[in-house]
Formats: structure tokens, sequence, C-alpha cells
């Protein structure tokens, strides 16, 4: 039978308040369950929050870090805590392909010059080719369209 995390949980709160309310100091466990993060990762900013006189335990199986330590001690380590448990953000990065009927349709030419860059904007008038480049038809290919999701920091 696998015990319910959260009974474990509870049970190793219990058992750290046993051990420091014996060791005859004054001190406050909590619990903090990351929502956007391990709690692997916050490991090293909650050490250090604690500082010397407390102690940080990781509890992988529920992600989450056990706090022990002088109330203030424990309360400073639990505001950088949620400080830092933010989502990452994200970049939402929509395409469609178009054929180049769909293009001429449209209105849109692509013109470019040598050494100048790719440039898109509307046609006027008739809209004939400009520039040192030429579109080439290859095929009459069905549209399709996606989109990327890229994590800030990442390459995508």
């Amino acid at each position: 039978m696998v015990p319910d995390m959260s009974q474990v949980r509870i049970a190793i709160a219990l058992l750290v308040i046993l051990a420091a309310s014996s060791a005859g100091g004054q001190r406050t466990t909590e619990i903090f369950e990351p929502h956007h993060r391990l709690a692997e990762e916050l490991m090293p900013i909650a050490r250090a929050a604690i500082g010397e006189g407390g102690e940080a335990i990781l509890d992988s199986r529920s992600n989450s870090v056990i706090l022990i330590g002088p109330g203030d001690a424990v309360q400073r380590a639990l505001d950088l805590l949620r400080r830092q448990d933010r989502g990452t953000p994200v970049l939402l990065l929509r395409y469609q392909t178009l054929t180049l009927a769909q293009l001429t349709r449209s209105g849109l030419e692509i013109e470019w010059e040598s050494g100048a860059g790719l440039g898109v904007g509307r046609t006027q008038g008739t809209g004939s080719a400009k520039g040192g480049g030429r579109l080439y038809r290859t095929g009459e290919r069905e549209s399709f369209e996606g989109q990327l999701r890229i994590q800030s920091g990442s390459v995508g």
C-alpha cells in the first residue's frame, strides 16, 4: 500500500517539530510547495534565505521544501521562495504559409535588392516586380499553419 503524499508530509513535519522542540529552541516549521518550479531548483535559495540558524530540507517525492528554524528566518525564506516561484514567460509565434497565388490575390509582394535584405508590403496599382529578386512558383501546395512556443531564454 502506497501512503498518501499529504500524510507523508504531515508525518515528516511532526517528526521535525518534535526534534526541534526537544532541542529546546523556539523553532518554526513550514512546508513550501512550488507551483511553477521544481523544489530542487529552489533549494539553494531556501538554504541561503534560512541562514545558519535553520534548515531547508528537500522532499522530492512531493516537490516541496521543508523549512525549519527561527520564525523570522522561516518567514523570510517563505517570502523569497514565493517570489522565485514564478512561471517563465513564453513567446507564442504563429505562422502560416501561402502559395504564390494566395500572395498575389492578397495584394502582397515580396521584393529585395542586392545587400538590402528582404521586405514584405502591400502592392500599389498593378504591383509590378521591383528590385533585384524574383519569386519562383514551386507548385500549388496547400498552405499549412501552426504555432511555436519558445520559453524565455531558450532557442527556438
